[in-house]
């Protein structure tokens, strides 16, 4: 039935996890948690029963260089491969080695990211609970 994919800002510019956007536009847009909750609202209206993708950037302070990350990226798996780490470690070994190669600056932000979600989720789920009232 599809998912409704949707960026929370200004602009469709989707996400990545270390910068506010990627190459990626997303098809539509919110702005503020009444809108995003506007928008789950509808969709449960509809009874569609499909979700909504959210995409919410890091705060701009957290964000990293895109060439910086990138590259940290990289080596970091050409490491996984050449070590040959492969099923469920590569994950857990890619964030360490991204972490290590950027002086723990993407952890940082990893944890602003989370941080930042749990916030306009939260405030989302206020809105929504309005609405549903």
């Amino acid at each position: 039935q599809g998912v409704c994919v949707a960026t929370y800002g200004p602009t469709k510019d989707f996400p990545s996890f270390y910068t506010p956007c990627s190459p990626h536009q997303a098809p539509y847009h919110v702005e503020s948690p009444k809108e995003a909750a506007g928008l789950i609202h509808s969709l449960l209206e509809l009874g569609l029963q499909s979700g909504v993708l959210l995409g919410v950037p890091v705060p701009g302070q957290f964000s990293m260089a895109g060439e910086e990350i990138e590259a940290a990226i990289d080596a970091a798996v050409a490491e996984a491969e050449q070590k040959n780490i492969t099923g469920k470690e590569v994950t857990p070994y890619i964030l360490s080695r991204v972490s290590a190669l950027t002086s723990g600056k993407s952890l940082d932000t990893n944890v602003a990211l989370m941080l930042n979600n749990a916030k306009v989720g939260a405030r989302i789920a206020v809105e929504l609970q309005r609405l549903t009232r």
